[in-house]
């Protein structure tokens, strides 16, 4: 998967290894919990950090597939599971 990692104050390019496997363990939970790419910016603000995900994400949900908009798969999902009483706990 194509990302690239910068700082959000300059967005300065990060290339260090930390950094890489961060992105790495990030893109596996995230493929995890949403079960489609990653794509876009993502943005991990007590870190100073952004993950800026190529264009095109390989979608793994064909649930996913057939909404036009993934904000709005995204909230679909999350309303599905407070529907059906599952809660998101942090820790």
């Amino acid at each position: 998967m194509d990302y690239a990692l910068f700082r959000l104050c300059d967005r300065d390019r990060i290339d260090t290894l930390e950094a890489h496997v961060l992105a790495r363990a990030y893109i596996d939970a995230w493929r995890a919990f949403y079960l489609y790419e990653p794509f876009g910016e993502h943005t991990i603000d007590s870190l100073e950090l952004a993950i800026d995900f190529g264009p095109g994400a390989r979608r793994l949900s064909t649930e996913i597939l057939d909404m036009p908009d993934v904000n709005e798969a995204l909230e679909e999902f999350a309303r599905s599971r407070q529907s059906e009483g599952v809660a998101c706990e942090r820790e």
